[in-house]
């Protein structure tokens, strides 16, 4: 499994954490609908992958200016931490 954190603008922090949450299940939903890619919501912030072209190509897609995303830990304890982002 596959993990990438919606790492919110300093603005969003200072949200409600259902905002936040509201914001992350939006970007698992249009995953799903959009591009056919299966995602768990583990916290108000953490879509879970089964795979890792999902997750990768999920970096690719996900675009907000509320939110920017990092893959960031995998269950079979890997921590790809800044190794791919969609930071500008």
């Amino acid at each position: 499994m596959y993990c990438i954190e919606l790492d919110y603008t300093k603005s969003q922090r200072q949200l409600d954490f259902v905002v936040m949450d509201s914001h992350t299940h939006c970007a698992g939903t249009q995953l799903l609908v959009e591009h056919n890619i299966y995602t768990t919501q583990l916290d108000h912030c953490t879509l879970v992958f089964e795979s890792h072209k999902d997750a990768v190509f999920s970096l690719l897609v996900l675009n907000s200016p509320l939110y920017s995303c990092c893959l960031r830990e995998t269950t079979d304890g890997l921590n790809y931490s800044g190794r791919y982002s969609n930071y500008s």
